[in-house]
């Protein structure tokens, strides 16, 4: 006996049980209430004497298109459940949440925000930061990245899981601390072990495990000081401005640039080419034909202000024309990446639009219509009305008419 069905023979001697059994079982399984139809024929299969039992009833299950597919064939209190459990907690619904389904706990928004609200609290909203986070900061790609060692010496295997690890425990924290979602911004805090910390240059570090820890300074704290995120957006010999600013359009403002036109040219795989110009003016060169300059003029500000950390994240110094002030796409003059935070705060609600846009197609699966944009758009005037808090951001993204009828 599991989740509260009975899978012995014993309980197929007796209808009652037997149905009452199945029914659950078929519930877990397909998360919704089963038909008669459908527990009919598994008991029959389940009693035919040339079978194997519940065995039988099991396979044909497991193997069931409405087991192996999300298939939502009406917008009910199941497929809210359904669809809550994959966006919160990365898995099918279990009992308790199919039994509120069944009993109508979802069938109003102020019943179901008190179960998002449940949902956020238990740990299995980690998969938030595990899958969600990971994916929207881009480093879901970091196992896959191969800074070249030989120019990178500090690059190993113990720093690219401290990196993966910074980014999971720091959103995660977010969520369950229900801080203020513009510290992915900027905060006062890394999440950092031994390992990284060297990384960052911070002394006293010793524990082996990602905790939070103040900030070594203001270089760090939120997203864009993440190792993580500057590894995953260079190249394996050099920095890549060109990737990093189309990370910041793509992640912090859910703005990508169009893909390149044709035969544009690539600028050199190595930073220290022979003709002697740094990457800034060979930049410089690509915006100068027209062909280039709508999509840079867009991106190159924002990766050149992330000039200050190299490839795999570390801070260096900069020659003075690549330490000179950056002028973003708004027209603010900025130097440096503290700046940088302070300008994007300034404009704190499309990075909160640009979040929740990421969050919407997170749980729903596609890009956000114009009708959704509103609903987001409220969701983020509720954010901000609440002090920033990222749960007021997730519940409203939560119940979304897509999300509870569409």
């Amino acid at each position: 006996t599991d989740g509260g069905f009975d899978l012995t023979a014993a309980a197929l001697e007796d209808n009652e049980a037997a149905a009452a059994s199945l029914r659950q079982f078929l519930m877990l399984a397909f998360s919704r209430e089963a038909t008669d139809e459908e527990v009919a024929s598994r008991r029959e299969l389940a009693l035919d004497p040339d079978g194997d039992g519940w065995r039988d009833v099991i396979r044909a299950t497991l193997l069931s298109q409405e087991f192996l597919y999300r298939v939502e064939e009406n917008a009910d209190g199941f497929t809210l459940a359904s669809r809550l459990s994959f966006f919160l907690h990365g898995e099918r619904p279990g009992p308790g949440l199919l039994a509120q389904a069944a009993e109508g706990g979802l069938d109003d928004k102020e019943s179901a925000a008190q179960v998002v609200a449940a949902m956020l609290d238990s740990p299995a909203s980690r998969s938030l930061a595990e899958d969600f986070a990971t994916q929207w900061l881009g480093t879901s790609e970091l196992r896959d990245v191969t800074p070249d060692i030989r120019r990178y010496k500090p690059f190993n295997e113990g720093l690219r899981k401290a990196m993966g690890l910074e980014v999971v425990e720091f959103f995660d924290d977010l969520v369950r601390e229900n801080r203020s979602a513009l510290e992915c911004i900027d905060s006062e805090f890394v999440f950092v072990n031994k390992r990284l910390a060297k990384h960052y240059g911070m002394e006293g570090v010793k524990h082996g495990n990602v905790r939070r820890v103040p900030r070594p300074s203001a270089m760090r704290g939120g997203v864009l000081g993440m190792a993580g995120v500057l590894t995953v957006t260079s190249n394996p010999l050099r920095t890549s401005p060109v990737k990093r600013g189309q990370w910041m359009l793509e992640r912090i403002f859910h703005a990508p640039a169009p893909p390149p036109p044709p035969n544009v040219g690539s600028l050199p795989e190595d930073d220290q080419a022979d003709d002697g110009l740094s990457l800034r003016a060979r930049l410089a060169q690509h915006r100068a034909s027209p062909a280039c300059a709508a999509c840079h003029d867009q991106m190159d500000p924002f990766g050149l202000a992330l000039e200050s950390f190299d490839g795999i994240g570390q801070v260096r110094s900069l020659a003075d024309d690549a330490a000179a002030p950056v002028t973003l796409p708004n027209g603010i003059e900025i130097n440096g990446v503290p700046e940088l935070k302070e300008a994007l705060l300034t404009d704190s609600s499309r990075f909160l639009e640009a979040l929740g846009s990421s969050l919407f197609t997170y749980a729903v699966g596609r890009p956000p219509t114009l009708r959704d944009l509103l609903e987001i758009e409220e969701a983020v005037r509720a954010c901000e009305a609440n002090g920033h808090r990222i749960r007021t951001l997730i519940e409203g993204i939560a119940l979304t008419t897509a999300m509870t009828q569409g």
